[in-house]
């Protein structure tokens, strides 16, 4: 597993994250061949999902599976303006923010869905449990 903070000014503790990571990873009964975990700005993030997603606007948080769900190999995209930008609406600090979109994307890639209210509640239900 890697992280690359890649933002031009925000950073975020990478032992917490990589911590982290391995819970949720644990927890789900996933091992990782390979996952990478990319903290970037709102441009890359926007450009990024309109080349793979189809829209053109600001998202939080891109998760990539390069290959099947039991032997993670991804990578996950963290908008870290767009945590910045939200964090206090969700009563949240920065850092909290961040790890929950990392946990988010990690989801994805073990399996969660949020396309609808029941799946949404689910993922929120997980996201809380692993945040420190």
């Amino acid at each position: 597993m890697f992280i690359a903070q890649q933002h031009a000014s925000l950073r975020v503790c990478e032992a917490s994250l990589l911590r982290i990571l391995r819970c949720v990873l644990n927890e789900h009964g996933r091992s990782v061949a390979s996952l990478g975990i990319v903290l970037t700005d709102r441009e890359v993030m926007q450009a990024l999902n309109r080349q793979f997603r189809g829209g053109d606007y600001e998202t939080d948080v891109l998760a990539f599976p390069l290959g099947g769900t039991e032997v993670i190999d991804a990578e996950v995209y963290v908008n870290m303006d767009f945590a910045a930008e939200h964090c206090a609406a969700h009563g949240a600090r920065f850092e909290q923010e961040v790890q929950r979109y990392v946990i988010h994307g990690v989801l994805h890639l073990c399996g969660f869905d949020d396309s609808d209210e029941a799946g949404r509640a689910r993922m929120r239900r997980e996201e809380d449990r692993f945040l420190v």
